[in-house]
């Protein structure tokens, strides 16, 4: 993508439902749809890696918004809480903030946004992996 310094991978809610109904249970809610993080990331400028830390956290924003409101700035924050930011403006606030173009791509493949980082979630892995033998 010309002019693009990095790129965060997500997946629509969708396409990792239809993976396995427990793939993911947390989604980010934009207008337009809502999406999880795939932790795929290019970069091609080192200055595009703190942008693109801001969505490998992304998860934890949930827990603890005062890290969210100081990651993406309260406008940003306002508008995705309010439903009227869609994927790509949410790239382009981000963008502008950390000063660095930043893009969405969106996989088709909604098993790439299942982490297997707990008991429930290893369960989901092994059942994907055996339906698919």
């Amino acid at each position: 993508m010309p002019g693009t310094e990095g790129l965060v991978m997500m997946a629509e809610r969708e396409a990792i439902l239809a993976a396995h109904p427990d793939g993911q249970r947390r989604f980010y809610r934009l207008k337009g749809g809502a999406y999880s993080n795939c932790n795929l990331f290019w970069i091609r400028d080192p200055h595009a890696f703190e942008a693109i830390e801001t969505f490998r956290y992304g998860g934890q924003f949930a827990k603890r918004k005062r890290d969210a409101v100081r990651a993406l700035g309260l406008t940003t924050i306002l508008l995705y809480f309010s439903g009227l930011v869609t994927l790509d403006g949410l790239f382009r606030h981000v963008s502008r903030r950390f000063g660095v173009p930043i893009r969405a791509v969106v996989a088709k493949d909604g098993r790439l946004a299942i982490d297997v980082d707990n008991e429930r979630t290893h369960r989901v892995a092994e059942e994907i992996l055996a339906r698919e033998r």
